[in-house]
């Protein structure tokens, strides 16, 4: 879809014969300043603070009747270094908030996993009790572990004990806060969330590498050179619009 951009009469400095009804040629100055808001439109958000440079600007055909002229021109556009390194600190330091926010919501969600695990501990200890209750009772009481698996008293007892022993340690209860496999019922709803907030904290700490920030300083200092057609055509009120052409 064509963008066209109004010149008004007030603001045009045309060199041919100011603001009557001639049309501008291609290479007057508010043309190409219009063509360069144009151009900016459809460039990446980076370069809209750039400057355009502009070579070949010819006309390249004229309805003399309706007084449309059709332009063709190169432009090519390059940001400075000190617009390059503006792009990359303010990259960092959005990239720096953002994992800080991230790195708030790991904590905020590790306290709470500490918490229930806590919770848990009081549960799997009140199961022992429970276990070596029957047990006194029973010798031969089997516990189900899983729908599938029975242990007698002693190895259900030794393996909930080795559960509480794992949630008393902060490394290895995040790791099964991490462990879809290994999570406890408690712990699990906490699982999926925490793994996301890892994943999402490493690429952003991929993001402000070394390696990444000389990519993306040499992907920005890289120079945008395109050729473009556009149409100036006289308004009736003695405006002028401006078209890029596909």
């Amino acid at each position: 879809m064509n963008t066209y951009i109004l010149l008004p009469c007030t603001l045009a400095l045309f060199a041919l014969s100011g603001c009557g009804k001639t049309t501008p040629n291609c290479s007057d100055t508010k043309v190409l300043d219009t063509v360069s808001r144009l151009i900016k439109q459809k460039l990446p958000n980076d370069y809209q603070n750039s400057d355009i440079q502009y070579s070949g600007t010819r006309m390249t055909d004229k309805h003399q009747k309706l007084d449309i002229l059709l332009c063709t021109t190169q432009f090519s556009t390059q940001l400075s270094d000190q617009q390059v390194q503006e792009i990359i600190d303010k990259g960092i330091k959005n990239t720096e908030k953002e994992m800080a926010e991230y790195e708030q919501k790991i904590t905020e969600l590790k306290a709470k996993a500490d918490a229930m695990a806590l919770e848990e501990i009081k549960e799997l200890e009140q199961t022992i009790q429970e276990i070596q209750t029957e047990a006194d009772k029973n010798p031969e009481y089997k516990v189900t572990i899983s729908p599938h698996r029975k242990r007698n008293a002693k190895d259900a007892i030794a393996f909930y004990q080795d559960l509480i022993e794992s949630l008393k340690q902060p490394d290895t209860r995040y790791e099964m806060l991490q462990n879809p496999d290994t999570s406890t019922n408690l712990t699990a709803p906490f699982s999926t969330t925490l793994r996301s907030y890892d994943v999402i904290l490493k690429s952003r700490q991929e993001l402000i590498s070394e390696e990444h920030l000389s990519m993306t300083r040499s992907r920005l200092k890289n120079t945008i050179s395109r050729q473009i057609r556009y149409k100036i055509e006289p308004a009736d009120n003695g405006d002028s619009y401006i078209t890029l052409l596909k």
